[in-house]
């Protein structure tokens, strides 16, 4: 009766583990691994098994930040079972990351991790944590290779996701040093190409462009699309943003 007790408030109770060969994922691909059911002391019921994709993540807003924290998707690996004392499985799971537009990328705040339950009857359920990293795609990666080409750092808490939108920070610090304080980037990234926007913030320069940040501040937007069979290399990436944003530059 005591080990009943004791396994229905988790100790001597049940466990289950995950092992994951490679953390490392692209969205829409998918992570393989192995769960490892072990029985405790005593006959426990298990309604299921689940494995869940948990985002957690830290945004700005109205100047306090705020935290994120959701469940992307989940998946149950086993229903209904008799886990006896001394009962040892190991099972075999394939776990797809999601592919969607505003899906984010382990980032700065922005983190993943897959959360393994069991659910049994009549007792605290045993719960295991194991962190991943979902990495951008070529074609996103060649696009932060090329801002860094021209010489844009990241900033400190680049990377927030507030659900919707994942902002990338960046400061020049060799091209357009004397043209921009900083740029904000989002990305939308489908199948065969990507949607970028680039918020940038221009410096002023002396009274006249005071006077007129007083009526139009020095911030600007721009919004093109990136086709991934076109995007040959990152240098002829990095020179078609630089276009772009001397373009901008030299509006008034």
């Amino acid at each position: 009766m005591l080990e009943k007790i004791l396994a229905s408030m988790g100790i001597g109770a049940a466990t289950v583990g995950l092992e994951i060969p490679n953390p490392q994922v692209e969205p829409g691909e998918s992570l393989k691994g192995t769960v490892t059911i072990k029985g405790g002391n005593v006959e426990q019921e298990v309604k299921k098994i689940e494995i869940s994709l948990m985002l957690k993540s830290s945004y700005y807003e109205n100047r306090q930040s705020r935290l994120l924290n959701r469940e992307v998707s989940s998946v149950i690996i086993a229903e209904d079972m008799v886990i006896t004392p001394g009962y040892e499985e190991m099972i075999p799971v394939s776990f797809e990351i999601p592919f969607a537009r505003n899906m984010p990328i382990s980032r700065g705040r922005t983190r993943y991790y897959l959360q393994t339950k069991i659910d049994i009857r009549k007792a605290v359920d045993p719960v295991d944590h194991d962190d991943i990293i979902v990495i951008p795609n070529p074609y996103l990666k060649m696009f932060f290779d090329a801002l860094a080409t021209l010489g844009f750092h990241e900033k400190e808490h680049s990377g927030d996701f507030d659900g919707v939108l994942q902002e990338f920070s960046y400061s020049p610090t060799t091209f357009f040093s004397q043209e921009i304080e900083y740029i904000k980037v989002y990305a939308k990234v489908k199948k065969s190409e990507m949607d970028i926007t680039i918020k940038l913030n221009k410096k002023g320069h002396g009274l006249i462009d005071n006077l007129v940040d007083e009526i139009d501040p020095n911030e600007a937007v721009i919004q093109f699309t990136l086709i991934f069979s076109k995007m040959e290399n990152v240098q002829k990436v990095a020179d078609y943003i630089k276009d772009l944003l001397e373009e901008e530059c030299r509006k008034v």
